[in-house]
């Protein structure tokens, strides 16, 4: 089996199990056939060595990879679902998928609307956009994604704040990817209010994101989140983007 197969057949079976914030330990031992699969699919996934470095936001990047104690660290092998960051914005859009297609459509209307990004660096401007952020997620329509105790006052810190706006500059979505050498976690992609322009912004920003990380001479982006208990929602939207789950190996 190819690298390619196990990691789709790995991203399956995350579909399957762990899509919907299942506890991972409980859903492996009622399916332990499975659940032996799955770690025979990671033992065959693409490795990325990740040599870290001190500087920018180094901490919470290490933070980020690890993201789990040492021996759920060691059962999954560092699996994580990282975008190798391209070249170029073109490249990042280019491509005949259904997937790639749909963004360069929903990018060129969110351009053609008068989208723009903000980088948001002053104190009490991220103070007032981190309200917005957490009242929303209180208030959440999904009760997949509602937090009534959000805790993002950590972000303030991060070094990279981006905010998209519409033409009469109203904050739609929030990105803070927390960036150190090659490497970048995303700490926080979320929209900022329920509407098809908030939604229309998060693939606008996407691609802002991708923009951005090439600028500061990122070549790897990876979610916070672990594969296995991330919504099936967004499992969906991180692949048409180009996320791949491969085995990340923190080089000292």
């Amino acid at each position: 089996m190819s690298a390619a197969d196990a990691e789709r057949a790995l991203n399956d079976y995350f579909e399957k199990r762990g899509g919907h914030g299942h506890d991972a330990v409980r859903t492996a031992a009622r399916h332990p056939i499975d659940a032996i699969r799955a770690l025979r699919f990671i033992a065959r996934l693409s490795v990325i060595d990740a040599e870290l470095r001190t500087d920018g936001d180094a901490a919470l990047v290490r933070r980020g990879l690890e993201r789990t104690n040492p021996l759920a660290r060691r059962l999954i092998r560092g699996t994580t679902a990282v975008l190798v960051v391209p070249d170029t914005v073109e490249e990042f859009l280019a491509g005949s998928s259904e997937s790639k297609r749909s963004l360069r459509t929903r990018f060129n209307r969110a351009t053609r609307r008068g989208y723009h990004v903000h980088r948001t660096d002053g104190h009490e401007e991220r103070r007032a956009v981190l309200a917005l952020a957490d009242r929303y997620e209180r208030s959440h329509p999904d009760e997949l994604y509602r937090n009534q105790a959000p805790d993002n006052d950590y972000l303030l810190g991060v070094g990279t704040w981006l905010v998209a706006h519409d033409v009469d500059c109203r904050p739609l979505i929030l990105a803070v990817p927390a960036i150190s050498g090659e490497w970048a976690v995303l700490q926080h992609f979320k929209t900022l209010e329920s509407s098809d322009d908030a939604r229309l912004a998060r693939y606008w920003m996407s691609v802002e994101l991708v923009r951005e990380l090439h600028a500061q001479g990122v070549r790897y982006l990876a979610d916070v989140l672990s594969p296995i208990g991330l919504p099936n929602g967004l499992r969906d939207f991180q692949r048409r983007l180009g996320y791949r789950l491969h085995r990340v190996r923190i080089r000292p």
